[in-house]
């Protein structure tokens, strides 16, 4: 026989290692007494293999199980005021059961992981696009510093050249990151480095 229920707890059983559900008859979302009369019981949610979940308990949570002897089966969980309604044709979806904005799209076009603003995408082409949300980083192997990027200014210094008596010679003064020049130094040849301004680089790149 089959049990349409509404869900009032929920918790991962020590001994089975399922997750349990404590049930009542379906009824008004905001009046548990006024639900069908089946009295309280614990049922176990068979889930699919390879797939845990623990949904957030709220009025709109239901189960569908069936009876089995003296116990409950739960073979179906599902949240009435969450549930995605925007997918596209040909796309399947995986998301959080507490935040349906936190999704894996899976789509004939390609692949999007949304979190919070952020996505990750697959294209078709096989491009990987990753979009931080506004004024949120991406940090690539902890690092703290930002990345440069092509046509990124670099500071180097100043060059010299004192013309005569023979030989030539160059006073290199060499600045940092944050133009502070060094000090100079003088020499018959001119050896130029430098290292990318801090003015420059994506700012919520990090390398």
């Amino acid at each position: 026989m089959s049990l349409l229920a509404k869900v009032t707890r929920v918790a991962f059983d020590a001994t089975s290692k399922l997750l349990g559900v404590q049930i009542r008859g379906d009824g008004p979302e905001a009046d548990d007494g006024a639900s069908a009369g089946v009295d309280e019981q614990g049922a176990q949610y068979l889930s699919q293999l390879g797939v845990a979940v623990r949904p957030i308990v709220a009025r709109t949570l239901r189960a569908l199980g069936i009876e089995h002897g003296d116990e409950v089966l739960v073979i179906k969980l599902w949240d009435k005021a969450r549930s995605p309604t925007d997918l596209d044709a040909g796309e399947t979806r995986v998301f959080a059961c507490g935040d349906i904005t936190v999704a894996l799209r899976m789509k004939v076009d390609g692949v999007v992981l949304t979190a919070k603003g952020a996505t990750v995408t697959i294209t078709s082409n096989g491009d990987v696009q990753v979009t931080a949300a506004s004024s949120r980083d991406i940090t690539l192997n902890a690092g703290t510093l930002k990345a440069a990027r092509v046509t990124d200014p670099v500071r180097i210094g100043t060059l010299v050249a004192t013309a005569g008596p023979y030989p030539v010679t160059f006073v290199t003064t060499l600045v940092d990151a944050d133009g502070v020049p060094g000090a100079p130094t003088t020499s018959t040849t001119a050896t130029l480095s430098g290292v990318v301004s801090n003015a420059g680089g994506a700012a919520h790149v990090k390398a």
